[in-house]
């Protein structure tokens, strides 16, 4: 059962990057030249430990194309 808990909260992790990689505050910015990345990674309070996802999104084309895969995934 743990082992599909952290499941899932990885999976909400992955999703919520997808999320802040669609909105208009990060999509202008990748427009505008500005380098940012969004990074998947998350806490493990039974460990202590950080994490990476290995979910790296640097720009608007890398974010379409996780979305894309994400939807593949999903069965969409």
């Amino acid at each position: 059962m743990k082992a599909r808990w952290d499941r899932l909260c990885e999976l909400n992790v992955i999703e919520q990057a997808i999320a802040v990689s669609q909105t208009s505050i990060i999509r202008g910015s990748w427009a505008a030249g500005r380098e940012i990345a969004l990074h998947g990674w998350i806490y493990d309070l039974a460990d202590g430990r950080l994490r990476d996802l290995n979910v790296t999104v640097t720009s608007a084309q890398e974010a379409d194309e996780l979305h894309a895969r994400a939807a593949v995934a999903a069965g969409d």
